[in-house]
């Protein structure tokens, strides 16, 4: 696959609103969008409380250097009670509010067209925010033209993008188990404790939340630093309220919660 391709996919329209994340799907979505469309390209970012700050900040500065236009908007996911339940449709509330979002703003500014940074693996993995998607008619180029995590890096390193090799993210809530309330109060909680694991120096991680155990998920082949540092880890996560700390024994995974979802569905 091609920057060529991808090209040819956006040139279909005139103008983009591009929901930019700050990973590296949505970033390369969104400068090939200005390199095609100049002025007539938005980069939209989603300043919810389920974005951590540090997430924020990169998008804002990655706007400025791919040379986009771009707007924060504030979604009130947290308003609505389907969310807060934290069920397996939470994705789903959320994406919907945010595609309903950039639907109403691109219709009434005249933009063509809004696009998205799910790629093709993206697929095969449980996300009903992709039935958001859908339902909002929301583009994605990537997926669409079958393109992976991996050529997506790829792409991104041959266009210079300064993120190409960032480890992928996720919304703070998918930290919290599914059937546990979320709120304002915990979605802090969970990026003040992912805060710490960043400044002791860890790049790949997420820390999961159950209620007062903060579960640690990292890379097999850095649980001997972990150790090290388990005393200032321990003492500052314990200030956040947390009474419990471990280590994941399986290490990290992306979307290790749905886990629990597939066993329901097998039961």
């Amino acid at each position: 696959m091609s920057i060529q391709t991808l090209t040819r996919y956006l040139e279909q329209y005139e103008s983009a609103v591009v929901a930019l994340s700050g990973g590296v799907d949505s970033s390369l979505v969104a400068k090939i969008a200005s390199d095609i469309f100049g002025a007539k390209a938005l980069a939209v970012i989603s300043a919810s409380e389920s974005l951590p700050e540090s997430e924020r900040r990169l998008a804002v500065e990655l706007c400025a250097e791919i040379g986009i236009p771009f707007r924060q908007i504030k979604t009130t996911e947290l308003l609505d009670a389907d969310y807060r339940a934290n069920d397996g449709k939470r994705c789903f509330v959320c994406k919907s509010h945010l595609y309903h979002e950039l639907q109403t703003f691109a219709s009434d500014n005249g933009y063509d067209v809004v696009l998205d940074g799910a790629n093709a693996d993206d697929l095969s993995d449980y996300r009903p925010g992709r039935q958001a998607a859908k339902d909002h008619n929301i583009k994605s180029p990537l997926a669409e033209l079958g393109i992976g995590k991996a050529e997506v890096r790829r792409l991104a390193k041959d266009l210079q993008l300064p993120n190409w090799n960032k480890p992928a993210s996720a919304c703070l809530a998918s930290r919290i188990p599914y059937g546990t309330e979320v709120t304002k109060e915990t979605l802090a909680q969970v990026e003040q404790a992912e805060e710490i694991m960043r400044e002791s120096g860890f790049i790949q991680f997420r820390v999961r939340h159950h209620d007062s155990v903060a579960r640690i998920e990292i890379a097999l082949e850095e649980f001997a630093r972990v150790i090290e540092q388990r005393e200032s880890i321990t003492s500052q996560m314990k200030k956040l309220g947390y009474k419990f700390i471990s280590l994941d024994l399986d290490g990290f995974r992306s979307g290790s919660m749905n886990e629990l979802l597939v066993q329901i569905a097998e039961r």
